[in-house]
């Protein structure tokens, strides 16, 4: 992700952009021809390299391209189009891999990838178009040390870092199992319950960030945020019957009350020249996935290390008490990214006393 940054912010967002599509269509194809294991990895790999640098370019476009006031709305748009792309390929691509159909499908991914590179290349504004400043050769190494010395985006790191990443652990992973083993539902009531949260999720995240925007604060729509998903937490470890009424409701409000760590990019953007935009909201980024790479195997590791042999259908069962165990650290993250929330200064470049520039 911070490799990312640095290439948005010194060769722009439209040469990245336009590298990573292609290689990931080249990467996409290779895996659908692939005569073997070997070429198979190397395939994968290379989408995987290819579409890493998405995001953060992105966000890097909004920043050169909109007004400070824009920002925030953005970047919800960008959240909300991603999860609703995801949802729907879901369904039509695992109907064309189950009808053996599964390497045209990544040829013809690749294929549009190719095309879309040519697009970006095309149609992705270049920072120097919009801000003099950036047209001025950067010394990336001495820019992203500055990046890091601003002593401002170390709370939005830590606060994404630890309650940033708690929803995407528990849903993307460990809420199927928790409701399936503690709260007696079928597979697929379960997996109703974490598309409910993430469908919350891709709805919100537009409305907090034109919320933001329009109020010209950050903090109180985070700290309130994470406040929510602090109680969220304490409703999952009650011993209490649930019904079904009301934890969809808890998860729906679980996946509304999450997007309030969207701001935090915004919070990290605010906090440094806007030339560094990809460097800011990159490191930002970078502290969700070493969140999420450390939540998960510990949450799991608790799990395990409370089993009592237990198995049904290979599926190894865990006692309440342990995914109890799981959910209080999801809780105590929480807590402390709240606590870190309360340290995030507003900026003066923030929404609130924003440039005239206009989109």
């Amino acid at each position: 992700q911070i490799p990312t940054g640095v290439l948005a912010d010194t060769l722009g967002p439209r040469r990245v952009v336009t590298a990573g599509a292609g290689l990931a269509g080249i990467g996409s194809a290779l895996f659908g021809l692939a005569p073997d294991l070997s070429v198979a990895v190397a395939g994968r790999v290379l989408v995987g390299l290819g579409v890493s640098v998405f995001f953060i370019c992105l966000l890097k476009v909004a920043a050169d391209s909109f007004s400070e006031r824009r920002f925030a709305t953005a970047s919800g748009v960008a959240v909300f189009a991603g999860n609703v792309g995801a949802v729907l390929a879901g369904a039509p691509l695992a109907w064309l891999v189950l009808h053996g159909a599964w390497r045209a499908v990544f040829v013809a991914v690749g294929m549009l990838l190719l095309v879309l590179a040519l697009a970006a290349w095309r149609h992705v504004p270049e920072p120097a178009a919009r801000d003099p400043a950036c047209s001025r050769p950067m010394d990336w190494r001495r820019a992203l040390w500055g990046v890091a010395r601003t002593a401002a985006i170390w709370p939005a790191v830590a606060a994404m870092m630890t309650a940033g990443a708690t929803y995407s652990t528990f849903v993307a992973l460990w809420a199927v199992p928790y409701l399936v083993q503690v709260r007696g539902m079928s597979a697929g009531v379960a997996a109703g319950h974490t598309s409910l949260a993430l469908a919350s999720f891709a709805v919100t995240s537009l409305v907090v960030g034109t919320v933001s925007d329009r109020l010209g604060r950050r903090r109180p729509i985070l700290i309130g945020g994470l406040a929510i998903n602090a109680v969220c937490w304490l409703a999952f470890l009650a011993d209490r019957a649930m019904p079904l009424v009301v934890s969809y409701t808890l998860f729906a409000v679980l996946g509304a009350a999450a997007t309030s760590f969207t701001l935090l990019w915004a919070c990290a953007k605010d906090a440094c020249p806007l030339q560094f935009a990809g460097m800011s909201t990159s490191m930002v980024n970078a502290g969700q996935f070493l969140g999420v790479g450390v939540l998960q195997p510990v949450f799991g590791w608790i799990l395990d290390r409370g089993w009592q042999g237990a198995s049904r259908d290979g599926m190894r069962l865990y006692s309440p008490a342990d995914f109890h165990l799981g959910i209080s650290v999801l809780l105590a993250c929480t807590v402390a990214g709240l606590m870190f929330s309360f340290l995030i200064r507003e900026s003066a470049r923030g929404p609130n006393l924003a440039a005239s520039r206009q989109p």
